[in-house]
């Protein structure tokens, strides 16, 4: 893994190679550069989206955020982040997805990782979408509508998962029922 200044130059130790013994003798400023070899940082880099795909999903207004095989947070948008309560995306990554957002059930009670739709297209390779609850960073719960689709990553079959808030509608939705619960009470 070559890095300058944080930012990931390359990930494939034969370019990192090749591109040292091209560019070492030439390049000024060579201690900003920083060579990782650890197992840990190689992981990271290889289970990450690609450059350009990264780039879209960050400028994606909806929150989107992309788990890996073993159900780590790999990629999260700014969106997600703060939807969730997060003050910046490091914040989720390499998290466990499930357990980190999605652990309990709106009565409290604990929601079982092998349960958690969002995952299923990690193993099925099927598309997934439904209304259920986040939990955000304070433990308090957001209503949402998810989409969940299987990816392939470097490393596994991942999932892309985005969501849309609809706490507003829910609570649009129980003002009409309600509404319409007292006019059918006065027979109207």
């Amino acid at each position: 893994v070559l890095r300058r200044a944080g930012d990931l130059l390359m990930e494939n130790a034969a370019e990192v190679r090749e591109w040292l013994a091209r560019e070492a003798g030439t390049i000024a400023g060579f201690a900003d550069f920083q060579i990782a070899t650890s197992a840990q940082e190689c992981f990271e880099a290889s289970a990450l989206p690609g450059k350009a795909f990264a780039s879209m999903l960050e400028r994606v207004v909806q929150p989107v955020w992309v788990v890996d095989e073993a159900g780590l947070i790999r990629f999260a948008n700014a969106s997600a982040a703060a939807a969730l309560g997060y003050g910046h995306v490091s914040d989720l990554l390499g998290k466990p997805s499930h357990q980190t957002i999605h652990h309990k059930r709106p009565d409290g009670t604990a929601f079982p990782a092998q349960e958690c739709p969002m995952l299923l297209p990690r193993t099925t390779g099927q598309e997934f979408h439904a209304e259920d609850y986040l939990v955000r960073r304070d433990g308090s719960l957001l209503a949402v509508q998810f989409w969940s689709a299987p990816i392939d990553l470097p490393d596994g079959r991942g999932a892309v998962v985005s969501f849309s808030d609809v706490s507003e509608r829910r609570q649009t939705e129980r003002a009409l029922a309600e509404r319409d619960a007292i006019l059918s009470a006065l027979g109207q």
